[in-house]
C-alpha cells in the first residue's frame, strides 16, 4: 500500500516527482486518497492540483450544504458523488474516474453516514 495521507489541517504540498511516481505506479493499479478536509471551501483548487494522480478521491468533512451548487466542485474526468452536510453533519463527496464504472446506490438509514 502507498500512504500519502495526511496527518495535518491542511493539504500538504507533494512534489511533482511525488504525483509522477504515482502516475507510474497507477498503470497497473488504482490508486485512492482520502481527505478529512474540514472544509472543502477555499482548498478545492488544491485538490484539483493533485488528484490526477489518483483514481478515486474521496472527502470527509466537506462542509458543503445546499447554498453550494454541484458545479462549484465538479472535476473534469471525475464522477462526483456528494453527500450533502445536514444540521450536525459534515459532508462526505467521492471523485471516480470517468474511465472507471460507477453508479451511486441511495441508502435510506439515519444511522449511516455513506455514498455507495
Amino acid at each position: 500500500m502507498l500512504d500519502v495521507s495526511d496527518s495535518s489541517s491542511d493539504i500538504k504540498t507533494y512534489s511533482s516527482e511525488i504525483l509522477k511516481s504515482l502516475s507510474q505506479y497507477a498503470n497497473k493499479n488504482c490508486l485512492i486518497w482520502s481527505l478529512n478536509i474540514n472544509s472543502v471551501n477555499g482548498k478545492f483548487s488544491k485538490v484539483q492540483e493533485r488528484i490526477e494522480a489518483f483514481d478515486t478521491l474521496t472527502i470527509q468533512v466537506t462542509k458543503i450544504d445546499r447554498s453550494f451548487t454541484d458545479s462549484q466542485f465538479a472535476i473534469n474526468d471525475y464522477d462526483m458523488y456528494c453527500r450533502d452536510r445536514k444540521k450536525g453533519g459534515e459532508g462526505i463527496a467521492v471523485y471516480i474516474r470517468k474511465s472507471l464504472p460507477s453508479h451511486r446506490l441511495r441508502v435510506v438509514s439515519s444511522k449511516i453516514k455513506s455514498i455507495l
